[in-house]
């Protein structure tokens, strides 16, 4: 360019000289018609000698006066050959305006030059070719007695020219249009001085975008010496380049010049249309140098922030040494992830494969942060990494590129994501980097429960792993975090904690994209928890299905002292809809029943030691479990389970269809584990049930022994009777209760969806004194008791009526009279109050009040009155 510079002043002053002499030469003929003919003809063969060049002229005219002129037409000069464009330079007009003051002294003055629509074309040929560019050279033509002159030049200006350069070398184009130009001649200093400017510079770089921006620049020259006293490049805010300094001497194109710039990235990706996110504002300030063909900028250049693809860097300063031949860029100091980072790059070279490497070095960069930028996010991941990496790649090929590097973990506290379960980690690896591949030669992780040893692979585009594991965790709970972090950063979010525990060894590989692995892992734990559930020891064979999100037990079993657990089957915990999905088939040896059915979330309460199978399938909301002849034992007695216990979603939604039997089991856990509700009943059970349908609508049949236990509060030593099941009603028939103050047949019949009641019951003997319910009337009253009963209502609410004859009896310890009728006692129960009435011997009688308790528990007041005071007196031996 600088070559193009100097052969345009040299040009421009050797055709001013020309033109003078051919008018001196021709002075003689300035009246005749066929001197404008002389001069064209003169122009052309002068030129074409010193040019080399084929010279063509439309036409000259020649006008005269005081101030003569001179007007070329349709100036055209030959390119060189082998050129894109025919002509090497243009002119539609050069307009040279002065006067001759002395023909004899030859001296001509030229008071101002005119190049209107001049249009340069500057080429450089591709490699290989006979020239290297298009640049003609002038030739020096023999000694002339018309070379003694003095010319006299003014101001020389330019109106709407261009310039247009194609470099075939390395297909690189430049053009500036509309250029104007103003330069002031100082002839008895030989300095030209002056101003040009183009609005329309544009640069075209291989088949990139082109970079468009305005030009201006303010010059003086003096023989082989060009210095630009300012060169402006504006293409806008994110677009200024300014330069100042000189190219001298201009023989050997040698230049100097101080450079600022402000270029924005968001132009170069752009412009080079980068696909990845490319922005901020790049301050450089530095030297042009150069010599020939050698060119050298240097300096220093500084950016409050770059985004480059995922990664934000922010105080990000450095220097660059660019040659013609290579390119170096080093960043002095970045800060990026909480930490710093410093870099050396080159560029070998500006041809293909365009090679390049980087020397990267990282002090305490923020592992949580760089997944972040991976689109990994909310990890928890607290450690600070410091390291290096060498990496070497081509073109715009980064990913494709190769190298090594190494990483040191450091635990901290900085949060560059809200995870829920932060995890400090240290540690460190020796990694290489191949075609956007990470492998982990020798790796290890430390947090502050676990160590974690793996090696493998790790695709950094789509986050795709191949790793193999082995951790040692003194606390699973910390694992069952790091999965929540990492469930919920895979979009996961009714993902909860499994409530994991305990401590032990984990062997296995992961394998596919992070956030949907596929991973095989062996478990050896001790203290193991699920659901926040001791499970006791622990070996477990397990697959993980990330696209699925689905948990497969091979085999998992459990030991717990005596008990064992052996569990098969799937977990399955889906973005949406009730979560988790079981389908786990169960196999307990004197295993814990209770905490089997917690792990899985049953609500189904059974206490004991448990032997058997069962299989759950649906979640914790509606789902069912099968038992396959499963018996859970507790100290008295056992429960023998088979058949199936399904559950929807709200309260007393449970359907059966079970086989029951028991042998001295408690009654109270029968009905908890049916759901039953209260039943005011208590004891050992035995017997056999068969039942089936909601509770609603329960149906089925069997026959029960209530042992040593009570009912409403009144202790029995045994009870039995036969069950039926029919629309969720439970009918008792052939009830025959045995107690300790004697024997009650009857029936009953409960609704489980109402809580309704009703029963009958009849005695012919029963103690009065063992009676609890009329346990206030045992000081007054002995005797035995013939009674029957009637009830309804709720369990709450009941209503009953219980009517009594006392044979046999007796007053205060003595016996009635002979004749007397027998005593009465009349009790009932409405709407939670008590009524006690009696009569005893026509002597007194029994009045009293109270009330029942949702319990069964009485409380009152009973008042006895004597009816006949002599009757009574002569009852008593001290009155007799």
């Amino acid at each position: 360019m600088w070559g193009c510079l100097k052969w345009m002043g040299c040009s421009t002053a050797g055709f001013l000289i020309l033109i003078a002499l051919i008018v001196i030469g021709g002075w003689w003929y300035l009246g005749s018609s066929s001197f404008a003919g002389l001069v064209r003809l003169r122009i052309e063969k002068t030129l074409e000698a010193r040019l080399g060049r084929n010279v063509d002229i439309d036409s000259v005219q020649i006008e005269g006066g005081r101030q003569s002129r001179i007007i070329i037409n349709g100036l055209r000069i030959a390119n060189s050959p082998g050129a894109v464009h025919p002509y090497f330079a243009t002119a539609k007009q050069v307009i040279v305006t002065g006067g001759i003051d002395s023909f004899w002294g030859r001296k001509i003055r030229v008071g101002r030059v005119d190049l209107v629509e001049p249009h340069l074309y500057f080429e450089v040929y591709p490699l290989g070719a006979k020239l290297t560019h298009n640049f003609p050279y002038w030739n020096s033509g023999p000694k002339s007695r018309y070379e003694i002159y003095h010319l006299d030049l003014g101001n020389l200006f330019i109106q709407h020219g261009a310039f247009e350069l194609l470099d075939r070398r390395h297909t690189i184009t430049a053009a500036a249009n509309d250029i104007t130009s103003t330069i002031n001649v100082l002839s008895t200093e030989d300095l030209y001085s002056g101003v040009l400017s183009s609005p329309q510079f544009t640069l075209n770089i291989q088949d990139y975008l082109p970079i468009r921006a305005a030009l201006r620049t303010q010059f003086r020259f003096t023989p082989d010496n060009l210095a630009l006293q300012s060169v402006a490049l504006e293409g806008g805010n994110d677009l200024r380049v300014f330069a100042n300094g000189s190219i001298a001497p201009l023989s050997e194109g040698a230049y100097n010049l101080h450079l600022t710039s402000q270029i924005g990235l968001n132009r170069v990706r752009e412009i080079f249309k980068v696909n990845k996110v490319l922005d901020g504002i790049i301050d450089l300030d530095g030297t042009l140098k150069g010599n020939g063909g050698t060119m050298t900028l240097a300096g220093g250049w500084l950016s409050p922030k770059i985004s480059a693809d995922v990664y934000d860097l922010a105080n990000v300063r450095g220097t660059m040494n660019i040659t013609g031949d290579r390119a170096i860029v080093d960043v002095q100091r970045a800060t990026y992830g909480g930490g710093n980072i410093a870099a050396h790059y080159t560029l070998a070279t500006y041809s293909e494969p365009y090679p390049m490497n980087v020397a990267l070095h990282y002090n305490g960069v923020s592992l949580e942060k760089l997944f972040n930028d991976w689109g990994i996010k909310e990890t928890g991941l607290r450690g600070g990494a410091t390291g290096h990496l060498a990496y070497h790649w081509e073109k715009d090929r980064v990913l494709a590129g190769a190298g090594e590097g190494t990483a040191t973990l450091a635990k901290n506290a900085t949060a560059f994501s809200h995870a829920e379960y932060p995890i400090p980690l240290g540690g460190s690896t020796d990694f290489a980097l191949d075609n956007g591949t990470v492998t982990f030669r020798k790796a290890q992780l430390i947090t502050d429960a676990s160590t974690i040893d793996f090696s493998g692979k790790f695709r950094i585009e789509d986050a795709w792993t191949d790793l193999l594991l082995k951790i040692h965790s003194n606390d699973f709970a910390e694992l069952d975090k790091i999965g929540y972090n990492f469930a919920h950063s895979a979009g996961k979010n009714t993902y909860t904690l499994l409530g994991l525990g305990g401590s032990g060894d984990i062997t296995g590989n992961v394998r596919g994209k992070i956030k949907t692995p596929e991973v095989v892992a062996r478990i050896t734990g001790s203290g193991t928890k699920y659901n926040n559930i001791l499970l006791g020891d622990s070996e477990i064979d397990l697959r993980y299905d990330g696209g699925k999100s689905q948990l497969t037990f091979e085999k998992a079993t459990f030991r717990d002292g005596a008990g064992r657990m052996a569990m098969t089957g799937t977990i399955t915990f889906p973005d949406r809809g009730p979560s988790p999905q079981f389908d786990l088939a169960i196999d307990a040896l004197n295993y814990d029943v209770a905490r089997a059915m917690q792990v899985v979330n049953l609500k189904l309460a059974v206490k004991g030691i448990g032997t058997g199978k069962l299989v759950v399938t649906g979640t914790p909301d509606e789902g069912k479990v099968t038992f396959a002849n499963l018996v859970v034992h507790q100290a008295k007695g056992d429960l023998r389970l088979n058949g199936t216990v399904a559950w929807l979603p709200g309260k007393g939604n449970t359907s059966f269809d079970l086989d029951i039997n028991t042998k001295s089991f408690p009654v109270a856990d029968i009905i908890t584990f049916l759901d039953l509700g209260t039943v005011p009943v208590s004891g050992d059970i035995s017997g056999h049930l068969h039942i089936s349908g909601p509770k609603s609508k329960l149906e089925g049949a069997g026959a029960i022994t209530i042992a040593n236990g009570s009912i409403y509060g009144e202790p029995v030593t045994s009870a039995k009777a036969d069950i039926t099941f029919t629309q969720g009603a439970m009918k008792a028939t052939n009830v025959t209760v045995v107690a300790p103050a004697g024997t009650i047949t009857g029936e009953a019949q409960v609704d489980f969806g109402t809580n309704q009641f009703s029963y009958t019951i009849k005695s012919s003997s029963i103690d009065l004194s063992k009676l609890k319910l009329l346990s206030s009337l045992a000081g007054l009253l002995g005797g035995n008791i013939t009674l029957s009963s009637t009830g309804a209502g709720t369990l709450d609410q009941p209503e009953l009526v219980l009517e009594a004859t006392l044979n046999q009896a007796t007053l205060k310890g003595l016996n009635l009279p002979p004749g007397a009728p027998p005593p009465t006692i009349y009790i009932a129960i409405r709407n939670g109050q008590l009524v006690v009435k009696g009569s005893a011997a026509g002597v007194l009688t029994i009045d009293g009040n109270g009330s029942v308790a949702t319990d069964g528990t009485l409380s009152g007041l009973v008042q006895i009155k004597v009816t006949d005071i002599a009757k009574a007196l002569a009852m008593s031996p001290k009155t007799s």
